[in-house]
């Protein structure tokens, strides 16, 4: 536990174990076929269908788009910009894995402003909350929000 005491500079170890766990903590998303959470394929299904609904007069009477601003909205508009690019399942993915490796970040340069100094122990405590229940029950595209909410309030 010397490696991780705050009150103590960590040493490079302690660093490259944290960004070992956060490399391995996104790759999860990336590594099976069938996407292991609950919401990845929802999510998918709705960035497909948004890029196709303007083209589609089947989808236009089956379906009613009207999004309203709120805490999905960002995740909304990073999934319609990336789905173009890799399609909607590995946007969805990579989105996902962007709030698993956000949060940590966000709570480390939030502790190196309020603070001045910061311990790779609080990144594996950004890990730990952004891979944890909030994943697994299909709340990680908040996860983006959060780290943003982390960001700003720590100016």
């Amino acid at each position: 536990m010397m490696l991780l005491d705050p009150r103590r500079g960590a040493s490079g170890w302690a660093w490259g174990a944290l960004g070992i766990a956060a490399v391995a903590a996104a790759s999860v998303f990336f590594a099976f076929d069938a996407v292991p959470f609950m919401d990845l394929p929802a999510h998918a299904g709705l960035f497909a269908l948004r890029g196709r609904f303007a083209m589609s007069p089947f989808e236009q009477e089956l379906y009613v788009l009207a999004p309203h601003l709120g805490g999905y909205s960002m995740f909304r508009f990073l999934g319609g910009a990336l789905t173009p690019l890799c399609g909607p399942l590995t946007a969805a993915r990579a989105l996902e894995a962007l709030g698993v490796v956000a949060l940590p970040l966000a709570i480390l340069d939030a502790r190196r402003r309020l603070y001045g100094r910061t311990s790779p122990a609080f990144g594996f405590l950004g890990i730990a909350l952004g891979f944890g229940l909030m994943t697994i029950l299909g709340f990680a595209s908040f996860l983006i929000g959060m780290a943003l909410l982390v960001e700003c309030t720590a100016i």
